[in-house]
């Protein structure tokens, strides 16, 4: 019998499976049948053989689907629902590629108990668990609501960290000499149902959500005497969305009684006010006792998952070959990923990397996170799990300046200044905006607490401490354009990622360790000045463009050609196409990064500024090489290669200080400053066969 007479009369057999009554005998299908269930949960663990094969491939999303008399792919289905990134439409594409195997169950062991890890594609979506009387409580959670008492268990675990005696929240800012400690803000008291002003001192809870274009009711400076009446807000309930109305309710469930939501917390007609709070938005969420992340919500008006009665889906539950399975869902750092509503929100990510704590509500699970640990409805705390540091850098970066001195004038080191603005930028601009304008607002809190930390002066976003690495990011996307208002003025300076529309990533260098030990700033005589005599059109000082004023090595881009191949190139993990540097010799020499093309008629008009260099190091493992796609292959089932970034043969590196050179390309303007065009590296040294001159270059 042929492979595909095999396949096929495999699959007739299931589809007459599928068509047998429920009440029938539980059967399993031809692939699952092959998982020996009572040997994975009874008797294996990681350090023994198991009576059958370790890894099962189930297929891909909708073959799992047709699969429906199966109880075994049933569980699977349920994990593999959750988040725009898992839907139907994406799961499917993604097992087409060639170099996926679609989804795949393999046998694990966490945390002392061996279970079935469910993967699609590469990436994890949870777990199948045996549910036994001494995990019962661990393993099954409530089926609609929430378990309260496991909730305040958890939190009264936790309650130390990061708090004084009192359980004050301890911010960075309370280190100034000034010991401006709290602030004052409105916040909902959910016991007497009204808004009160209380200090920031307090216990309260903060909810990060997105608004989702919603009608709702909001503080003005018309309405903000009624609503401090007792039980205003019950009398406006049905004008509340169901996300505010679920966390009054959860906040009161917890015993707790101050709730700060921005809808009602912020007077939203009075632009002093706004202005204030989204400069304090550092001290609001990180002095907030936890925040409470609507995580999987689309919009205001949708449910937080559990609080009320069947707002979330039962958790998938069944009897195999008579033992009791039950899903767990992923992990908290697998959920981040899912693409949610909430994670394409700009204004969400500071609120989220502010937090001290977070309660992330999703359709399956309630999670909780912290800088010291991570617990769920479905497991006690568990060790630390070092994936999670990524989301949390800010908040351990605060910690640790509570209790450890300032060095040199800052609680950072450059290389960890550097490596956490890096991520902040990289995860922020990921994000979209409503108003152009609100870039930097968005960002305010973030750029507040590393003042406190000891940055210098911030300008555009970028502060000036670190400028050697700030200005070395590269788009993330084709076709980047600059953020102008409606009435096309520019928004910040060329120079700055805050200043252009879209994603951005910084090149790969700046990832590895030591870099204080291998970037070398190349700019002399910094020094910053408005762009505008007259800049009265913007009343946030921080969008006003800057001028850097500085000295340093330029050269014409005439001194070199560009081919005009492209490539899409991941140094950055970037999009942007790529293209080679020749000298004049017609050898590689260094790469540009940028769709751009530079026409032989218009290279006059544009030039070489040499930013920064890096030495070789051992720290990246191919300084001399990209790896890159063809632009013309398409996504996806398109082959990686590799391009160098210059020719090795032609450019020797022995001997050499400097390894690769950062350069911007600029564009002369005859009547101003010149503009960022793109980044560019060269060796050192083609760069000094070139002949560079030292000149005195305005950026703006």
């Amino acid at each position: 019998m042929s492979l595909s007479e095999m396949l096929t009369k495999k699959l007739r057999l299931d589809s007459l499976l599928s068509n047998r009554s429920e009440s029938s005998k539980v059967w399993l299908c031809w692939r699952c049948r092959r998982i020996p269930l009572k040997y994975v949960f009874l008797v294996a663990t990681r350090e023994t053989e198991s009576a059958g094969p370790h890894r099962i491939e189930l297929g891909s999303y909708d073959a799992i689907q047709k699969r429906t008399h199966c109880p075994l792919c049933k569980l699977v289905l349920s994990l593999l629902t959750e988040g725009s990134f898992t839907s139907p439409e994406t799961l499917e594409a993604l097992s087409k590629e060639p170099q996926n195997k679609g989804c795949i169950l393999s046998i694990s062991e966490e945390y002392g108990e061996v279970d079935l890890s469910v993967s699609y594609c590469g990436t994890g979506m949870g777990r199948i668990k045996l549910v036994t009387e001494d995990n019962h409580k661990d393993s099954v959670r409530q089926a609609h609501g929430i378990r309260s008492v496991g909730m305040k268990e958890t939190l009264r675990q936790v309650q130390g960290i990061g708090v004084d005696q009192n359980d004050q929240a301890i911010s960075v800012a309370d280190l100034k000499a000034s010991r401006s400690r709290h602030v004052q803000l409105l916040a909902i008291d959910v016991l007497g149902n009204k808004l009160v002003s209380i200090s920031s001192g307090e216990r309260y809870i903060a909810l990060s959500y997105v608004w989702g274009g919603t009608s709702m009711l909001q503080t003005t400076k018309a309405n903000i005497s009624s609503l401090k009446t007792s039980g205003a807000l019950g009398y406006h309930w049905e004008q509340l969305p169901h996300i505010i109305q679920d966390s009054i309710s959860f906040v009161r469930m917890l015993g707790e009684r101050y709730l700060w939501v921005d809808s009602l917390c912020i007077i939203q007609d009075d632009e002093c006010s706004k202005r204030e709070n989204i400069k304090g938005m550092n001290k609001i969420y990180n002095q907030a006792f936890f925040t409470v992340v609507a995580l999987s919500a689309q919009g205001a008006n949708s449910f937080l998952p559990g609080v009320r009665p069947h707002t979330r889906p039962p958790q998938p539950i069944a009897t195999i070959r008579k033992l009791p399975l039950a899903v767990v869902p992923p992990d908290l750092y697998q959920i981040l990923d899912r693409g949610f509503t909430y994670d394409s929100r700009g204004w969400t990510f500071q609120e989220r990397v502010l937090s001290r704590r977070c309660i992330y509500f999703t359709e399956k699970q309630l999670y909780f996170n912290c800088y010291e640990a991570t617990a769920c409805e479905t497991r006690r705390i568990p060790d630390w799990n070092d994936t999670l540091q990524m989301f949390n850098r800010l908040a351990f970066a605060v910690r640790r300046a509570e209790f450890e001195p300032r060095q040199n004038g800052s609680y950072l080191l450059e290389d960890e200044e550097r490596d956490l603005y890096r991520y902040m930028v990289e995860g922020y601009t990921n994000r979209n905006l409503s108003y152009k304008e609100d870039i930097l607002n968005g960002f305010k809190g973030i750029l507040a607490v590393m003042k406190c930390l000891g940055t210098e002066e911030i300008v555009n976003g970028v502060p000036l401490r670190i400028l050697d690495a700030g200005l070395l990011w590269i788009p993330a996307v084709r076709g980047i354009q600059r953020r102008v208002t409606r009435n096309n003025v520019a928004i910040c300076s060329s120079w700055s990622w805050a200043g252009w529309l879209g994603k951005v990533h910084y090149m790969a260098e700046l990832r590895g360790n030591a870099l204080t030990e291998r970037l070398r700033r190349r700019l002399e005589d910094l020094h910053v000045e408005p762009l505008l005599d007259d800049d009265s059109w913007c009343h946030d000082p921080d969008l006003k463009p800057r001028v850097l004023r500085f000295s340093t090595e330029t050269l014409p881009l005439s001194s070199f050609s560009i081919e005009s191949s492209a490539y899409v190139g991941f140094p950055c993990f970037s999009r942007e196409p790529m293209h080679r540097i020749l000298d004049l010799r017609g050898k590689h020499c260094g790469m540009i990064f940028s769709s751009r093309p530079f026409l032989p008629r218009s290279i006059c008009d544009y030039g070489l500024l040499l930013i920064s260099s890096i030495k070789k190091s051992s720290h990246i493992s191919d300084d001399r090489s990209v790896s890159v796609v063809d632009v013309h292959m398409k996504f996806p089932g398109r082959t990686i290669h590799y391009v160098r970034r210059y020719d090795e043969n032609i450019f020797n590196d022995s001997g050499s200080q400097d390894h690769v050179l950062n350069i911007m390309i600029v564009e002369w303007k005859s009547y101003g400053p010149a503009e960022r065009v793109a980044l560019a590296q060269i060796h050192a040294q083609a760069w000094r066969e070139a002949g560079p001159e030292m000149k005195v270059v305005r950026l703006g």
